[in-house]
């Protein structure tokens, strides 16, 4: 029984190091992916615009004047400064 463990073992020592440079390496991306957010009142924008700046992810805003949290709405001067900001980068 100790002998077939160890055989056993030693097969999965085998195959992880068989594996493990596909394992290491992730795949290039290569491709495009179309992801759209309806953030409606705005509670999730700055969010949203902050994990994709962090990651360097480039964008495109298409903006509604819709009622936000704050109790006006996203198009209001209150609101433009994010929107400037997004614009710029």
């Amino acid at each position: 029984m100790r002998s077939f463990r160890l055989l056993a073992f030693g097969v999965m020592l085998t195959l992880a190091g068989a594996l493990e440079p596909a394992l290491a390496q992730p795949a290039a991306c290569t491709g495009r992916l179309y992801l759209t957010f309806d953030t409606g009142n705005m509670s999730q924008a700055h969010f949203i615009a902050d994990t994709l700046r962090q990651h360097h992810i480039k964008a495109s805003f298409f903006l509604a004047n819709e009622k936000t949290t704050s109790d006006n709405y996203a198009l209001d001067p209150a609101c433009a400064p994010f929107w400037r900001t997004l614009a710029q980068e």
